[in-house]
């Protein structure tokens, strides 16, 4: 998969999120069938928004 053991640690601490691609690669080879589960897809920059906004108020 190529993705460094940090990386895998932060995803699995909820510190970052699932791209989608690896997301789709994980599903695939667990068989998981995207269509019949519930999954909430979000934007690349969820979170920064926020955290953009709290910063800006704070200057």
């Amino acid at each position: 998969m190529g993705v460094p053991y940090s990386t895998l640690k932060n995803y699995f601490n909820e510190s970052r999120t699932f791209p989608e691609s690896l997301f789709n690669d994980l599903c695939y080879l667990s068989k998981i069938d995207i269509n019949k589960n519930y999954f909430e897809f979000i934007n690349e920059n969820w979170g920064q928004i926020k955290g953009g906004k709290n910063k800006k108020s704070k200057n």
